[in-house]
Parts: C-alpha cells; sequence; structure tokens
C-alpha cells in the first residue's frame, strides 16, 4: 500500500488530485460533472503537484 506524502482535496470542486512521491506517482479524481474553469483549476493543481515528482512519473485518472 502506498504512503501519501501529499494530498489535496477541494470539496466543492468536482475533482481531486493526489500524490505519492515514494511511487512517483499522481492520482487525478473527476466526479459529476466538470466545467470549465474546473478543468482549468485542476490542471493548474496538477501542473503544481507534479513539480514535486521526477520524470518519468506514474499518471492516473478516474473519470468517474
Amino acid at each position: 500500500m502506498p504512503t501519501y506524502i501529499f494530498a489535496v482535496q477541494f470539496t466543492h470542486l468536482m475533482f481531486d488530485a493526489t500524490t505519492n512521491r515514494n511511487g512517483n506517482l499522481i492520482i487525478i479524481h473527476f466526479s459529476g460533472s466538470v466545467n470549465r474553469d474546473q478543468s482549468s483549476q485542476c490542471y493548474e493543481l496538477v501542473k503544481t503537484l507534479i513539480g514535486d515528482l521526477k520524470p518519468g512519473f506514474t499518471a492516473i485518472t478516474d473519470l468517474g
């Protein structure tokens, strides 16, 4: 089971993103209907989070 070092979740938005630095992994989860503004916010969050990961990281997306 991975150890999550950094996690961010926005309950008022329809997405969350989690990173696992040890596993060099980012998980992005979407739920419901995500509008353009929320997609842009998620993109900015992901850009920030991947700064802590090494090149060749794994990305998992759940488009729930």
